[in-house]
């Protein structure tokens, strides 16, 4: 054998022991690939049941009552639970739960502490009031309107126990967020806010002054002028705070004392 053919023999030699490797690494990486998949989907359905829950945090529902809420079961995978789908499940039969906040101890306890909400203002529909959170969840419902809280009146709103608040109107929308968060913020306290008319957005604040802020155009400038009226009118005095000429040239506001509603 010539010394060229021992060379395109040794070649050739060298060609098939590197097929034969690439063959075992593409072998050994498609079982490893398998192996994953096999064991992520035993893990999401036969490994890890919940075995034990403890449930803490509510002043308002049982540890039982939250746990029924949640539909929970030993055959429940502890990797599955997410809590924002955990809070949404448990408040539609729960509405004052606010939140939910979840810890995995493995393989098969999970811990569940649950917020509860506060009502923080109400809307009426109809005959009826429906109380919503801080967050805007829907939280009860009542034939009279309930003490202590401020009430929130939008041209349509969409009022489902458990559920957001749906407003129809976006500028609606955006205008309470913005009058309640600006008179909150200031530590002004709120009875009554309307943004049924966009162009005369009203409020009635500390149980005395009906103010109509006009537009939401400068609304933080106009909460701010208007907390410094209520500091210089006469603590016994009602009467209407008009602010809907305010403008950043022309910042001024008006005051008539009298009776409001």
């Amino acid at each position: 054998m010539s010394n060229q053919q021992r060379e395109v023999s040794k070649k050739r030699k060298s060609r098939k022991k590197k097929k034969a490797k690439r063959r075992i690494l593409v072998g050994f990486l498609s079982f490893l690939f398998v192996s994953l998949i096999v064991l992520a989907v035993l893990s999401l359905t036969v490994l890890f049941p919940i075995k034990e829950v403890s449930i803490t945090g509510s002043n308002i529902y049982t540890p039982e009552q939250i746990l029924d809420a949640s539909d929970i079961t030993t055959d429940t995978n502890i990797l599955v639970i997410r809590e924002e789908n955990l809070a949404e499940k448990i408040r539609g039969k729960l509405p004052f739960v606010d939140s939910i906040k979840i810890e995995r101890e493995l393989p098969s306890k999970l811990y569940i502490t649950a917020k509860d909400a506060k009502e923080e203002a109400v809307f009426k529909a109809g005959e009826e009031f429906y109380t919503v959170s801080k967050r805007g969840y829907v939280l009860n419902k009542y034939t009279e309107k309930p003490e202590n809280i401020f009430e929130i009146s939008v041209n349509k709103a969409e009022l489902t126990l458990g559920k957001k608040v749906i407003i129809e109107a976006y500028a609606e929308k955006n205008a309470l967020i913005e009058i309640s968060e600006r008179l909150i913020k200031s530590e002004i306290k709120i009875d009554y806010i309307d943004v049924t008319d966009s162009l005369s957005l009203k409020a009635k604040v500390e149980g005395r002054f009906e103010v109509n802020f006009g537009t939401s155009m400068n609304i933080d400038k106009k909460v701010s002028h208007l907390k410094g009226m209520i500091l210089q009118i006469d603590n016994k005095k009602t009467g209407k705070i008009n602010l809907s000429m305010w403008t950043s040239e022309k910042t001024e506001g008006s005051f008539v004392e009298g009776d409001i509603k």
